[in-house]
């Protein structure tokens, strides 16, 4: 790893609400509250954490699917925060994205071959046979053959739909790839499957990933550093290893206790209720009302991001 390829600062994304009264401001869904990252060139970044989180607004903020309601997004030292026309065309060759639901990305009347040749007449390539050539030039990167290029998306397995999803982010030739869930939906042998593939791809294709998942498991085989998030906000960022070994923040606790078998935690630890209402986030810590942990000061006051060892930072009052 060499270099930092992506860098987020303060990132903020806040939904507005409709407007219930007439003289009272419409609430908003704060689904990301400051976010601060920075992947290096060549590594596998890892956001994990429950639904509702803000993993997923993070990744399609940072791919502009998304409009920030503040902060700064810098890919390769250049601000991209606000891009649009040409420049974000010129963008979309470098950072692609794999979707959750495949097959819904998938558009089920047209052909694979129309699926994998769309992204490229998107970026302006006209010649039918470069296109074609393109693509059968591409389909071995994903272990699949010809055959498959006549083929529709309701005639795939999941593990084929996946890997024609792979194969469409990958048909520009991407630095940066935003990987959104990409094995929550498959079998436990095709996740295996579908996440060695990846790492493979990595080390040909010389690429960078952002790697979203809700599952630590996969998060720890698969990333070389992980940030945990709650309630719009990371709570804890380590290398994979030391995160698995040495957790700090409950949260991230209580997560690797519900890995079956062997982890960090001796027993299994239970979050008492929801997570908080995104509209209307508690006082404080925003994890404190189902910490098991909690002190008074967790009530009311926000605790700060510290470093506890090299590259391991926490955000809990437990570690002033």
């Amino acid at each position: 790893m060499s270099g930092i390829i992506l860098e987020v600062r303060d990132l903020v994304k806040h939904y507005p609400l409709r407007r219930t009264k007439l003289l009272e401001s419409p609430g908003r869904v704060r689904a990301l509250n400051g976010v601060s990252f920075a992947i290096a060139r060549g590594e596998s970044f890892g956001l994990v954490g429950e639904s509702g989180c803000g993993k997923t607004t993070a990744g399609h903020t940072i791919i502009k699917l998304l409009e920030p309601t503040d902060g700064k997004i810098f890919f390769e030292g250049k601000d991209i925060t606000t891009i649009k026309g040409e420049r974000l065309k010129d963008l979309r060759r470098k950072i692609q994205i794999i979707f959750q639901d495949t097959a819904g990305s998938l558009n089920p009347r047209k052909t694979v071959k129309w699926i994998l040749s769309e992204p490229l007449r998107a970026q302006g390539v006209r010649n039918r046979l470069e296109i074609e050539r393109t693509i059968r030039e591409s389909l071995e990167l994903v272990d699949l053959d010809e055959s498959f290029l006549d083929r529709y998306p309701h005639e795939l397995s999941g593990g084929q739909k996946q890997r024609i999803g792979i194969l469409g982010a990958l048909i520009l030739e991407p630095e940066f790839i935003i990987a959104d869930e990409p094995v929550s939906a498959l079998d436990v042998s095709i996740q295996a499957q579908i996440l060695n593939l990846m790492k493979n791809l990595q080390k040909r294709l010389s690429l960078t990933y952002l790697f979203i998942s809700h599952d630590l498991g996969v998060v720890h085989f698969f990333c070389d550093r992980i940030a945990v998030m709650y309630l719009g906000e990371i709570v804890e960022m380590a290398e994979a290893t030391e995160l698995y070994v040495n957790p700090c923040h409950p949260y991230t606790q209580s997560l690797l206790s519900a890995i079956p078998g062997e982890n960090a935690a001796s027993q299994r630890i239970i979050l008492q209720g929801d997570a908080p209402d995104p509209t209307n986030p508690p006082q404080g810590c925003p994890f404190h009302p189902r910490c098991f942990k909690r002190m008074e000061i967790c009530t009311h006051t926000r605790p700060r991001s510290v470093e506890v060892s090299k590259g391991h930072s926490v955000g809990c009052h437990l570690y002033p």
